[in-house]
């Protein structure tokens, strides 16, 4: 059995594992102060979204992301679906200013903690002139996350969540 980051949440990719552990680097000593910790992780992150959006769009979208947040009931800060989210809504809100290249880096970040942000990079590489740096952007980021995964965790990390989910039984 395998232990540290390489053993840690199979099921996840390993940027999405490493955000697991943070609530641990920042004192949680037990799973009520993990708990705690965790709901502060996605809470900032959360917040931090909220702020980009209150800059970058109207009161609108705001109140458009709180409302749909809401809707979700409490899952929504109980999971990393919340990280993933705001990384791609980030993204979108750089698409639309027509700064590719950013966008294409936050998705990039985003498919590394979850794989269906990988579908948006179409949209995010644009028409030829942008998409030189679009693709430098989302392949330097993937790079470099890919490396701190290898650092992090080994080799041997990179293929566990589909070997989890084939394991699990699910059609790969």
């Amino acid at each position: 059995r395998r232990r540290g980051l390489a053993g840690l949440a199979p099921e996840y990719p390993t940027p999405a594992a490493m955000l697991l552990t943070v609530p641990w680097w920042l004192g949680a000593q037990d799973p009520a102060s993990y708990r705690l910790g965790f709901l502060a992780l996605v809470v900032a992150v959360d917040a931090a979204f909220v702020l980009l959006l209150a800059v970058r769009t109207s009161v609108l979208g705001v109140v458009a992301w709180i409302l749909l947040e809401t809707l979700t009931g409490p899952l929504a800060l109980l999971r990393l679906d919340i990280v993933v989210a705001a990384l791609v809504g980030a993204a979108v809100l750089f698409l639309l200013e027509g700064r590719l290249a950013a966008a294409a880096a936050l998705v990039a970040a985003a498919t590394a903690v979850k794989a269906w942000p990988a579908l948006l990079i179409g949209p995010v590489l644009g028409e030829p002139p942008a998409r030189r740096r679009a693709l430098l952007a989302a392949g330097g980021t993937g790079g470099v996350l890919a490396s701190v995964r290898v650092a992090a965790a080994g080799w041997g990390r990179r293929w566990a969540p589909v070997a989890f989910q084939r394991d699990r039984g699910l059609p790969i």
